[in-house]
Parts: structure tokens; C-alpha cells; sequence
């Protein structure tokens, strides 16, 4: 199975979220973390892989 990966920064522009998809993230999510919304993200990348 295929480890998700799931990018975590503080640049939120198009390019930066880009450039992430690009080098192969799965998805992405901007600094300050709120937990709800990376759980809700991690199942959502979790959900893919069934």
C-alpha cells in the first residue's frame, strides 16, 4: 500500500500548493495546523486508497 503523504506549510499560494501536487504530495494543508481539519484530510487521503 501506498504511504500517504500529505504537505504542511506556511506558504498558501497557488503556486506553493502547485508545486507541492507536483513533487508528488497527496495533499496539502496551510500553517496554523487545526486538527479538525488535518484528521478530516488524512481520512480523506486514507478513503483513497480502498
Amino acid at each position: 500500500a501506498k504511504t500517504p503523504i500529505l504537505a504542511m506549510t506556511a506558504n498558501a499560494f497557488a503556486e506553493d500548493k502547485a508545486r507541492c501536487f507536483a513533487a508528488g504530495m497527496d495533499d496539502f494543508m496551510t500553517k496554523p495546523m487545526v486538527p479538525e481539519l488535518l484528521f478530516s484530510t488524512l481520512l480523506k487521503c486514507l478513503s483513497r486508497q480502498k
